[in-house]
């Protein structure tokens, strides 16, 4: 089980990173490819119940700025004190991941937890 954890964890952290680098270079196109799979990923994750959500939640504190937003925005349903926590860190920045830190804190507010 823990080796099907850490794969589903290093896809999350892959997509998102390939992600961010398709839109770095100007091909949003393929980095909504890659959207798709991590968000796959995170509900794989998700419904795998606590022991998949505590090493999703491990995510919050990841370098890359990138992987810790998406995370976060996965995680507000579940970890939310966590995972607000770490979406205002990051929404105090002013690139890609602070916008999604943002939109993501906005839905919070609004009390949707869960991306669909």
């Amino acid at each position: 089980m823990e080796k099907d954890i850490q794969k589903l964890i290093n896809e999350f952290i892959s997509f998102v990173i390939k992600q961010a680098k398709c839109i770095d270079n100007g091909n949003p196109r393929l980095g909504n490819k890659y959207a798709d799979k991590y968000v796959a990923v995170a509900k794989s994750l998700l419904i795998g119940g606590d022991i998949y959500i505590n090493e999703f939640e491990k995510l919050l504190n990841h370098e890359s700025r990138d992987v810790r937003s998406m995370a976060a925005a996965f995680l507000l349903k579940d970890r939310t004190q966590s995972a607000v926590r770490t979406l205002k860190e990051l929404a105090k920045g002013k690139d890609i991941p602070a916008m999604g830190a943002r939109c993501a804190l906005e839905r919070y507010k609004k009390g949707i937890l869960e991306i669909k």
